[in-house]
Parts: structure tokens; C-alpha cells; sequence
């Protein structure tokens, strides 16, 4: 009885049919989730940062900080990946 349900367990198809059970529908979920939440991430820190905009000063500062950000982001990806050569 014990070796029969062990057999059952240890075989290759009960592992594949246990293991990936709708695994393409999973699969084909992520690509949605992942877009909802960087949607959400956008969409709630432009909502936080949009009070600012409404002052010249604290706009100016904001995009200044933001271009700032990019070219970091830009140049540190640059000498990672060794496009340009560091001296």
C-alpha cells in the first residue's frame, strides 16, 4: 500500500501534472501585473508630486532634479557596461 503511494508520488507524471498545473496562465499573468504596478508607482508618485508643479521655484527644482536623476542613471549604466572608458 505505502510502495503504491510512493510510486504514485515519485512519477514523472504526477510531479508535471502537480508542479505545472496552468503554469502559462501563471506565466501570462505576470505580464499584466507587472504592468499594473508600475502604472500604480507612476501614477501615485506623480499624484504626490503634482502640488509642486504648481510653484515656478519648487518646479524648476523638481525637472533640475529629475534630469539630474536621469543622467546619473544614464552614466553610471554607461561605465557598468563599458561604453565609455574610465580614466
Amino acid at each position: 500500500m505505502i510502495q503504491k503511494i510512493l510510486q504514485n508520488f515519485l512519477s514523472p507524471t504526477f510531479l508535471f501534472t502537480t508542479m505545472f498545473d496552468d503554469f502559462f496562465g501563471n506565466v501570462l499573468r505576470y505580464q499584466s501585473y507587472f504592468v499594473s504596478v508600475i502604472l500604480g508607482i507612476f501614477i501615485s508618485t506623480f499624484s504626490w508630486l503634482k502640488p509642486l508643479l504648481n510653484n515656478k521655484i519648487t518646479a524648476t527644482a523638481l525637472i533640475g532634479m529629475l534630469v539630474g536623476l536621469v543622467a546619473l542613471i544614464v552614466l553610471t549604466l554607461k561605465a557598468m557596461l563599458g561604453f565609455t572608458t574610465v580614466t
